[in-house]
């Protein structure tokens, strides 16, 4: 449910909120309400959102940071490699991903209690190069299974992809299990700039500050244990970024 509003600066913005199953709920960030063209109106990310972001709580990605996933294969299916903020994914003959380990302030680190109220979520942003083959994109394991929530840009199909990646059994490559497709035109070669907003069971996706899809989760997400996913893809996340996510 969501109602546009005018600010005192004059920006069109859209407020809604949304929930999963009652009682669960989050108050949407605004939008900017847009017109993408003549009588087709879109949302795009609002600046103001901004404000989400936890002070000093920014970090970019580094070597000692980034850990590819157990595999019980002998080679691995994706190579991945950290060079100067950025993550090259080679593309090794199957699906795999790399976990982005927490360097953020811990929730509640405050100087004392009550200081300030304690995050619930990320927000995730990076640059997505596709160079060849099917697709790359965000993860974020739910709270009460081993299993994840992606995301992923899929150029083979022109199309985003949502869904619940799990272990294959012999655990050398993970199965991703599409639940929800949006068609989205991607080119092999462009970088696409993808945030990731975060919070509960619920996930928000931006592509180059547009909405594509507010997504509720089939379960809770764990927010501190995220990150990268390989579809048979070479490609790069050009200078990823966290925060924590308040309010």
């Amino acid at each position: 449910m969501g109602r546009p509003f005018t600010t005192s600066q004059g920006e069109l913005l859209f407020y809604h909120h949304w929930s999963a199953d009652p009682p669960d709920g989050w108050w949407g960030p605004p939008k900017r309400l847009v017109e993408r063209r003549p009588h087709v109106l879109g949302l795009d990310y609002w600046p103001g959102c901004e404000g989400l972001k936890v002070a000093a709580s920014e970090a970019g990605l580094t070597a000692d940071a980034m850990r590819p996933l157990p595999a019980s294969g002998r080679l691995p299916v994706v190579t991945w490699t950290v060079s100067d903020g950025n993550l090259m994914s080679g593309n090794a003959g199957g699906a795999h991903a790399a976990r982005w380990f927490e360097d953020a302030p811990e929730p509640g680190d405050a100087s004392e209690p009550g200081d300030a109220p304690e995050p619930s979520g990320r927000i995730v942003e990076t640059g997505l190069q596709i160079q060849r083959g099917r697709g790359l994109g965000l993860w974020v394991r739910y709270r009460g299974s081993a299993s994840m929530f992606v995301v992923s840009l899929n150029v083979e199909s022109q199309q985003l992809e949502f869904g619940t990646m799990t272990w294959m059994r012999d655990g050398s490559s993970l199965n991703l299990h599409v639940e929800e497709l949006v068609d989205y035109p991607l080119t092999a070669g462009v970088t696409y700039r993808v945030r990731l907003l975060i919070r509960y069971a619920f996930a928000e996706i931006y592509v180059d500050d547009q909405l594509v899809r507010s997504f509720v989760c089939r379960e809770e997400l764990e927010p501190s244990v995220l990150g990268f996913f390989s579809d048979l893809a070479d490609g790069t996340f050009q200078d990823p970024r966290r925060w924590l996510m308040t309010g």
